[in-house]
């Protein structure tokens, strides 16, 4: 499927540059017709041979124009960041509804206006995205139990006896 998705953004992306680069190496590594992938900013920046602050700079323009949504409710492998080719996804779902009713039809060029499909956890679960596990300002605690399981073994420093 990363086929479809990478001909998608050389036939009507209006991404140029590093952006473009960017887009590039999330759509090679979209596995369905839902167009979402996971990478890390390192991982980016190793596939597009830029630096830190352009491959940042590439994500927020895409977002901005639409092409690239993060989905912040997801994480992939790595702890790493989980985006969905908006455009990408309508225009597919577009082509299998036309092919569905007519094998030999051919879809309309992608509109702002196509609707997109809704995301299908079970299906984002098999290729590693899974939901995120609370909130980023409350992380897990590392006890499960708690302190008072057991007197800590740690001795106390003394108090110091001033002059």
């Amino acid at each position: 499927m990363s086929k479809d998705a990478r001909e998608w953004v050389w036939e009507h992306s209006s991404s140029r540059g590093t952006a473009r680069l960017v887009l590039l190496s999330i759509a090679d590594r979209v596995p369905d017709e839902q167009c979402v992938a996971w990478a890390s900013i390192a991982s980016l920046m190793q596939r597009t041979n830029a630096s830190r602050n352009a491959v940042r700079g590439a994500l927020t323009a895409l977002a901005d124009s639409g092409e690239l949504e993060t989905l912040e409710m997801f994480i992939g492998p790595q702890r790493s960041t989980v985006y969905r080719l908006p455009r990408t996804a309508a225009q597919l779902a577009k082509a299998a509804a036309a092919t569905n009713d007519d094998p030999e039809a051919c879809a309309e060029p992608p509109t702002a206006s196509d609707p997109v499909p809704e995301l299908d956890g079970k299906r984002l679960r098999r290729h590693g995205i899974r939901p995120r596990d609370g909130s980023e300002s409350d992380p897990r605690r590392q006890n499960p139990t708690g302190p008072e399981s057991a007197p800590s073994r740690q001795n106390p420093t003394p108090r110091r006896v001033g002059f």
